[in-house]
């Protein structure tokens, strides 16, 4: 994925469905250091403009390629 090609993290997708339109939809879930932030929203801009983002503080990661990383503060 582009995602993983630009920034070398990987991604989840989830399946979903959208409430109102009751069409389906696929939610990715990805983890960034907040210095990446700018550059995963012009990736998923680039590849869906109409994408709904959410951005959410991650104190720490724990998983493959993650090693208990602490993040800093979005502020």
């Amino acid at each position: 994925s582009e995602i993983f090609k630009r920034l070398n993290r990987g991604n989840t997708a989830i399946e979903a469905t959208g409430m109102y339109t009751k069409n389906p939809r696929k939610i990715l879930y990805v983890v960034v250091d907040p210095k990446e932030i700018v550059t995963l929203t012009d990736i998923v801009k680039k590849l869906d403009p109409d994408a709904f983002i959410t951005i959410t503080d991650v104190r720490r990661a724990l998983g493959k390629g993650f090693s208990g990383m602490e993040f800093n503060s979005l502020s």
